[in-house]
């Protein structure tokens, strides 16, 4: 699955949504449908990157499916409508969406009514080549999430490295304390991930560089990858430490395979990281 992410324009004000009128110097790729109420609606993008599809409606809610008609591998996109900005990015699972094929976007009626044009604007592409078409501020948005992902989730393998093999109570409680809090500004997360060292990332340097969305994406990613540790990590109480059944892995077993999946995603954020343009 895909990671998504909505936020209203309003809340940051040089939003990368501010220059969405003006993000692309080509002409624009429209498609226009021409049943019924649908007939408004038109995808603003550059030439050859995303169109709209199909236009579903539902109770409460109407689904909009943009396809990839960029002949390439999308591994992450921005798109907006109305007052809401949805970025989806498929790097924490490490896939993408190939050529030909659909993505999905929910949109209530709440936030359907809150624009006053039927109009869904794609403001960037990431692609699996590294390649980026769009303006700097959603792709720092992108690539900001990114970073925090991956230095986060480099720094809880670190840590359950060093976990105790014995995984009672009192160590499964002392891991969920080091990996710690989530953080509340991109000032904290950013002094989180200081001693967090990957290859080819300044993260002093990158944060100093880019523009205002990079600082609460990077934020974001980190709480999303901390979050996500913390629970994974509780549930190991709920595992006996004895198993009593043969075919059901016990707490050290369970700490085991925790460890190494942390230590596989860790390494594959890493090579995406470089891949796909993460750390530019």
């Amino acid at each position: 699955m895909r990671e998504i992410q909505a936020v209203r324009r309003g809340i940051r004000k040089s939003s990368l949504l501010a220059t969405a009128a003006v993000l692309w110097s080509a002409p624009l790729s429209v498609r226009l449908f021409a049943q019924g109420s649908d007939a408004a609606w038109r995808v603003d993008a550059a030439p050859s990157t995303m169109a709209l599809s199909e236009i579903k409606h539902g109770a409460g809610r109407t689904v909009l499916v943009p396809e990839n008609v960029s002949g390439k591998r999308i591994t992450a996109f921005t798109l907006s409508h109305g007052e809401i900005t949805h970025t989806s990015d498929y790097f924490g699972a490490g896939n993408d969406l190939a050529p030909n094929a659909y993505d999905e976007l929910v949109i209530g009626d709440e936030e359907l009514q809150s624009a006053p044009e039927h109009v869904l604007k794609l403001s960037a592409v990431f692609f699996t080549d590294g390649t980026t078409v769009g303006g700097q501020d959603p792709i720092d948005f992108i690539v900001g999430g990114r970073l925090g992902r991956a230095m986060e989730t480099e720094q809880i393998a670190g840590i359950l490295s060093s976990a105790d093999a014995s995984a009672d109570d009192r160590s499964v409680d002392a891991l969920e304390a080091r990996i710690g809090d989530l953080p509340q500004t991109p000032e904290e997360a950013f002094a989180a991930e200081r001693e967090v060292h990957i290859a080819g990332v300044d993260l002093g340097a990158l944060s100093a560089g880019k523009g205002k969305p990079f600082a609460p994406a990077f934020l974001n990613g980190v709480r999303n990858a901390r979050e996500t540790a913390r629970w994974r990590v509780s549930q190991l109480h709920q595992i006996p430490l004895v198993a009593k059944n043969p075919h059901v892995p016990d707490r050290a077993s369970a700490l085991s395979q925790l460890r190494q999946s942390y230590d596989d995603l860790a390494t594959r954020h890493k090579t995406l990281l470089t891949q796909q343009g993460g750390v530019r």
